[in-house]
């Protein structure tokens, strides 16, 4: 805070630096985010009083200062009243940003053919709390149709998945009838399958016999 008020200007990569990936070490996320959007705040209010400008907007001043901090911020890690409350209520990120920010990003890669997907989070199922605790899956099988990841198994939940069998989606992640987290083909999903996410490549994907299958997974984050 001294340094603003002292006359010197951070710039945003300064801000990232200075305030808010030096503190998100050791406070909670949303500490370290109020703080660093504080310290922008009081800099543009400071820089209008220097040299005003007649449009000035606070807001805009604002997330021009937070530009290199805002991709960094892990808002999965903050509380969703805190998010709606603090960052959508002060223009950091929009509400739609806002609705997608506990989604999940998954990417299976098999032989080099990769296949992306998004996960709708629901608190019921615990994926998130299994994602922290790994950087990848990997499974090993001859099946052109299917990957089992046997280390990550759910409880399904009660209520209808977010996603449908659709024509023209070739690959799809579920959770099979006993909770495993599976990688199939279209033609061998059953009604029993709790789908979690069509999964779509901007080429033609294919499990290669025999090789390592990847589960790689992490939160949605705003750019």
């Amino acid at each position: 805070m001294s340094l603003v008020e002292k006359g010197f200007v951070l710039s945003p990569t300064e801000m990232l630096y200075v305030s808010f990936n030096h503190e998100a070490k050791d406070v909670q996320q949303q500490i370290a985010f109020k703080k660093t959007y504080e310290l922008a705040k009081k800099q543009a209010l400071k820089i209008q009083e220097l040299f005003p400008e007649e449009n000035f907007n606070l807001v805009d001043s604002i997330k021009g200062y937070l530009i290199d901090v805002i991709p960094h911020a892990e808002f999965s890690r903050m509380p969703k009243s805190f998010i709606t409350d603090f960052v959508v209520a002060n223009g950091i990120i929009s509400e739609e940003q806002a609705n997608h920010i506990f989604d999940i990003r998954v990417k299976i890669k098999n032989y080099g053919k990769i296949v992306n997907g998004i996960i709708k989070e629901d608190d019921d199922i615990g994926i998130r709390g299994a994602i922290e605790k790994m950087k990848f899956c990997k499974m090993t099988r001859q099946s052109t149709t299917k990957i089992r990841f046997l280390k990550l198994k759910f409880t399904i939940p009660l209520t209808p998945s977010f996603v449908q069998k659709m024509k023209g989606c070739e690959w799809y992640l579920c959770l099979e009838s006993d909770g495993i987290l599976t990688f199939k083909h279209h033609s061998i999903v059953q009604i029993s399958d709790y789908l979690l996410a069509e999964m779509k490549s901007n080429a033609k994907f294919q499990l290669t016999p025999g090789k390592t299958t990847f589960l790689f997974a992490r939160f949605n984050n705003v750019s």
